[in-house]
């Protein structure tokens, strides 16, 4: 719980103010999977002893603070380049699964390692009726049916973290999404420069 502090996803009931077609955004949630213990794996079932040693060596190069609550990595952002060069040479040891991929986000000049089941994760792109930009802030209101499929989806992930994507990009991370009646979402403290690319 140390980091989800950093990513608040905010649901309210709000009146809109200037709503916007919403043809152009993706919008998708998706259940994390333990980032360190895919690596972790990869390390423990290396029979070769050097290589072995190599991947715990490279491991505690990156400084990365794995808090056992918390599901993702966290690491500098001048590691992010050594960190992503090693997963893709290594991608097919590492994601087991075809559908699993990593997802990353950028949090000052820390960087944090997310991974998700693409095969899981629920795509309500085409269930959003509208959204608004308040500042650094994005509500999305759902159909209903949208409306009832996230919260299908939200019931059958109790006590795990999801991951909220906006146009292929990671905004959120969250333990849950509360209560959304009006079928409208309101997410704070977003990038201002992503705010202007959607």
């Amino acid at each position: 719980m140390k980091y989800l502090s950093i990513f608040l996803l905010v649901l309210v009931f709000s009146c809109s103010s200037e709503e916007k077609n919403t043809n152009k955004i993706s919008f998708e949630v998706s259940k994390a999977i333990h980032v360190k213990m895919t690596f972790e794996r990869l390390a423990e079932f290396e029979n070769d002893l050097e290589k072995k040693k190599e991947l715990q060596s490279l491991y505690t190069s990156l400084n990365i603070d794995s808090n056992p609550r918390f599901i993702g990595w966290k690491i500098n952002e001048s590691k992010q380049q050594l960190l992503k060069d090693f997963i893709e040479n290594n991608k097919k040891d590492l994601l087991l699964d075809k559908n699993d991929s990593f997802v990353w986000k950028k949090q000052q000049k820390e960087v944090f390692l997310f991974q998700k089941n693409n095969k899981e994760t629920l795509n309500l792109s085409r269930a959003i009726k509208s959204y608004t930009i308040n500042g650094n802030s994005l509500e999305i209101t759902l159909i209903p049916e949208g409306v009832k499929a996230l919260r299908t989806y939200t019931l059958q992930s109790i006590n795990k973290t999801l991951l909220l994507q906006i146009n292929n990009q990671l905004v959120s991370v969250v333990i849950a999404l509360g209560d959304f009646k009006d079928g409208s979402l309101i997410i704070n403290n977003l990038d201002p420069k992503f705010l202007k690319s959607i």
